[in-house]
């Protein structure tokens, strides 16, 4: 009996120290931020995500479908002081509306919008119906020759007519301003004259109908006036919120139901941010177009926050990241726009989520375990591990003392750190070489996250380490994070590069620039070239658009091929920039020779004479401020070598 009560006494203290122990780990593993780790993590790349969108939108929005300062001046020209004068003034308004008529339709498909309109400030006495111009194209993305898919929703018959158009079903001879949103109107127009760059008048509208019981679109407007500074009107763009869709992703996650992505507004910086665009019954279902957004902040660093009020069972939370539509000091630069990205809380949160049920199960697991294992062999089991091992989860734990000079680890930790048999027993009993060890891995290889590059037999990985010290006791939690760094490594370079070429793209030229900004200093070599295709238009106009973009393709593969040891940039649709360093002003010359004969093999196959205008300046300390300078001198010699070639 003594003995049996002596193995029932030691079988007690098993258990109790089996449940402990548990207890302990799984304190441990909370305590030391692994769950608040990885939901940083989550809300970090839907971060990322909703920013690389946000990037590519506002690109797409304030370089592409807004890149018409050409046309702009070029309707200036047909106002002249004798171009209304004279005869029935109705008349010789449409008359020159029919005259401007291709212009503006040469812009909408310049741009690749869905609609070009232009609307003058004449109107018939005793209302408000304005001279106007106002095109559609059914199919932006393509351009047909005789106009199959564009239509007229206001303007003269008489320019239908010439352009062999089809008129809108809401087709009117004038544009009745009372009838719609005038916002698009007189907001800009409010600005006329105020300066000669007319993008600095711009202005973006909320979503409205230009017809009543039309598409719902947004536009994109500037002010017009005349060689005298009288005001003419307004020129823009619109672009139909089905079209803007299209430029984002539909959803954020892979769940059934995807809320993808909504524009929001504020008028100012006290005004609540309001809902502007939405699309598709789901998100129609939960939000209504300016209605402001009920907020929680969950993550100030990433702009993540939790939405309150939306009436749905599930939780949303919301990626916010502020576009930059406007110029500052500009009359608009007040109206902030946001893409926000929406996704449900149970996908957002389902790394945390599946953490924390491990971490659960492997608490219920182990203390069974060890409950079953201190009843059998309770007479032998002397000692036991403080720390248990976490099973299927990448994650190490080590704790070590002031007191003694041992560090107690999980069979993770050596994987992780990639230890040999030798340095894990070493490292086990003496602390100070496990700390050295750490310090030398932190000065080799911390990166800007935060991460440690670990780098063994051509295998990169990279893991976190989080440290907590409490009554002179260190514990520490290890996380294998390569394949979240992974993915924040190719969505930067997917941000970063030119879909069609290959090369970066402007964002890319806008970061670099700024950070070369930085280290200018006297003596040294940067040299900027500006390259602009010619004949991309005529390219487009008669063999159509799939010959353009081969054509921009392999003036890129040719940029690339003899600036080999350059930077290169796509900013706009067929200019290119090569930012050269420590180059003398012979060998930039013989390159530029060199790529204009590259050009004139793609006439060879082509059925067109291609070409390329090329300028470079050198960074000059005394005069130039910054590589803008340089890129300004650049552009005015490519624009002499184009005209020179027009000539």
């Amino acid at each position: 009996m003594k003995s049996k009560s002596i193995a029932q006494k030691l079988a007690l203290a098993f258990i109790v120290s089996a449940v402990l122990q548990s207890i302990v780990m799984w304190a441990v593993l909370v305590t030391g931020g692994v769950i608040r780790h990885s939901k940083e993590n989550s809300y970090a790349i839907f971060a990322e995500k909703v920013s690389g969108q946000a990037d590519n939108l506002e690109n797409q929005m304030t370089s592409v479908w807004t890149n018409f300062e050409h046309y702009t001046v070029q309707i200036r020209q047909y106002f002249t002081d004798e171009a209304i004068k004279g005869g029935d003034a109705a008349g010789s308004v449409d008359e020159l509306l029919e005259g401007i008529a291709p212009v503006v339709l040469d812009s909408m498909y310049y741009t690749k919008t869905t609609g070009a309109f232009l609307i003058l400030n004449e109107v018939e006495p005793g209302t408000n119906n304005h001279a106007a111009l106002y095109f559609r194209n059914a199919n932006p993305n393509r351009t047909d020759m005789r106009n199959a898919s564009t239509y007229m929703l206001y303007g003269p018959w008489n320019v239908a007519q010439g352009l062999r158009l089809v008129t809108d079903a809401n087709w009117g001879y004038r544009l009745d301003l009372d009838a719609i949103d005038s916002d698009f109107y007189e907001k800009p127009f409010g600005n006329v004259g105020l300066t000669e760059d007319t993008k600095l008048l711009g202005y973006w509208s909320k979503p409205f109908r230009p017809a009543p019981g039309g598409e719902e679109v947004i536009t994109y407007s500037v002010p017009l006036d005349d060689k005298k500074g009288n005001p003419i009107g307004v020129f823009g763009v619109e672009i139909s919120i089905h079209h803007l869709y299209k430029n984002l992703p539909a959803s954020q996650g892979s769940g059934p139901e995807s809320y993808g992505y909504i524009i929001g507004t504020r008028d100012g910086e006290d005004s609540p941010l309001r809902v502007s665009v939405l699309n598709g019954a789901l998100q129609k279902s939960v939000f209504s177009e300016g209605d402001p957004l009920e907020l929680d902040l969950v993550d100030e660093e990433n702009g993540i926050c939790r939405l309150k009020g939306t009436g749905e069972q599930k939780e949303l939370y919301a990626g916010v990241n502020e576009m930059g539509m406007y110029y500052n000091n500009t009359p608009f630069s007040g109206e902030k726009w946001y893409l926000i990205g929406l996704i449900d809380g149970s996908e957002l949160l389902k790394s945390p989520q599946q953490i924390s049920a491990i971490l659960v199960i492997s608490f219920l697991v182990s203390l069974f375990l060890g409950t079953v294992l201190a009843l059998v062999i309770s007479r032998w089991f002397t000692k036991y591990s403080r720390l248990m091992e976490l099973s299927e989860v990448p994650v190490g734990v080590f704790e070590m003392s002031r007191h003694n000079n041992r560090v107690l680890m999980t069979m993770q930790v050596p994987r992780l750190l990639r230890l040999s048999r030798e340095q894990e027993r070493r490292f086990a009993r003496d602390r100070d070489a496990f700390c050295d060890y750490l310090h030398r891995l932190y000065e080799q290889s911390e990166n800007e996250e935060g991460t440690l590059l670990l780098d063994g037999c051509g295998q990169e990985s990279w893991i976190r380490i989080s440290r907590k010290e409490r009554n002179g006791v260190t514990v520490g939690v290890i996380e294998d994070v390569t394949e979240e760094t992974r993915q924040k490594k190719m969505l930067e370079v997917e941000r970063d590069c030119d879909g069609m070429t290959g090369v970066k793209n402007r964002m890319a030229f806008e970061r670099e620039t700024a950070a070369f900004n930085e280290e200018l200093e006297a003596g040294k070599s940067l040299c900027m070239v500006m390259c602009d295709l010619n004949g991309l238009k005529q390219a487009n106009d008669r063999f159509g658009h799939n010959t353009g973009d081969e054509y921009i393709r392999y003036a890129a593969a040719a940029i690339r091929k003899v600036f080999a040891r350059g930077e290169i940039y796509r900013i706009g649709g067929d200019e290119f920039v090569v930012l050269l360093v420590d180059r003398l002003p012979d060998e930039v010359r013989v390159e530029v020779a060199a790529l204009k004969r590259e050009m004139k093999h793609f006439g060879h196959y082509a059925g067109f004479k291609p070409g390329i205008s090329v300028g470079y300046a050198f960074y000059d300390a005394e005069t130039d401020r910054s590589l803008s300078d340089v890129l300004d001198r650049a552009d005015q010699v490519m624009y002499k070598d184009k005209y020179h070639k027009e000539q």
